[in-house]
């Protein structure tokens, strides 16, 4: 499928998304061919862990209407935690050494950025795209924009779990 969607692509600009935990045979064929423009859509883990454990308490995984919004207090687990963490900073080491390597870069997308209109017209030029867009889609909703202490069961426990994480990679700071 991979191949058929880079070999039909013609003047369109196909595109898919790469978790890491998808399937790595994908990432060893699109990271190193600089034909394939990477885009890196980064959020914070804890963020995001939270969000997909509600996602999987509640069945939604998508919000358009705030009327239909599912919640849920979900339970933090320190050791799935800890392997979420290292399993995707494995896995964005490996997008940086690969980007590096094949001199490419790839444009990076926080996740609060993603209704930005003049990010999401740098990301088209980035692609070789001359559309733009004034403003972006009120669509989407924030599935769940309450505040951690909310959505979290035992959050006193998360936050002394996660007290010891170098929250701002002053590890790997070059």
């Amino acid at each position: 499928m991979l191949e058929a969607i880079i070999a039909n692509a013609s003047d369109a600009l196909p595109g898919f998304r790469l978790f890491h935990d998808h399937d790595d045979r994908v990432v060893e064929r699109v990271l190193p061919d600089p034909r394939i423009a990477k885009v890196i859509l980064t959020r914070n883990p804890l963020d995001s862990y939270v969000s997909r454990k509600i996602a999987s308490a509640t069945g939604q995984w998508r919000l358009t209407d705030m009327k239909h919004a599912k919640t849920a207090k979900v339970a933090f687990d320190a050791p799935e935690f800890r392997e979420l963490i290292e399993r995707l900073g494995g896995f964005q080491e490996r997008l940086r050494k690969g980007l590096q390597a094949t001199g490419q870069v790839a444009f990076q997308v926080r996740y609060e950025d993603i209704n930005d209109a003049e990010m999401l017209n740098g990301l088209a030029a980035f692609l070789g795209s001359s559309h733009s867009v004034d403003a972006t889609s009120k669509k989407l909703k924030r599935q769940n924009p309450s505040p951690l202490r909310d959505k979290v069961e035992n959050y006193d426990q998360m936050v002394a779990t996660i007290s010891d994480l170098d929250r701002f990679g002053l590890e790997n700071t070059p």
